[in-house]
């Protein structure tokens, strides 16, 4: 497992158009990074049998949207 440690923000400039250096970009890039951790994939969804407009149950659509 890997232990990242957390990124120094620095103060943004007040100036929107200042140029920022090469360390200011590269920590830029790692908190983008940080922030996207993957997720852990969850089990595949199941293969839906049968006709695509078959009218759903009420337990059914419960149970499509406690899989989101």
């Amino acid at each position: 497992e890997v232990v990242e440690e957390p990124v120094a923000i620095e103060p943004v400039s007040e100036d929107p158009n200042a140029k920022l250096d090469p360390d200011q970009i590269a920590a830029m890039f790692a908190q983008a990074n940080a922030a996207e951790a993957p997720k852990e994939e969850s089990a595949p969804a199941p293969v839906v049998q049968g006709d695509p407009n078959k009218m759903m149950s009420p337990e059914e659509i419960e149970a499509l949207f406690n899989q989101m």
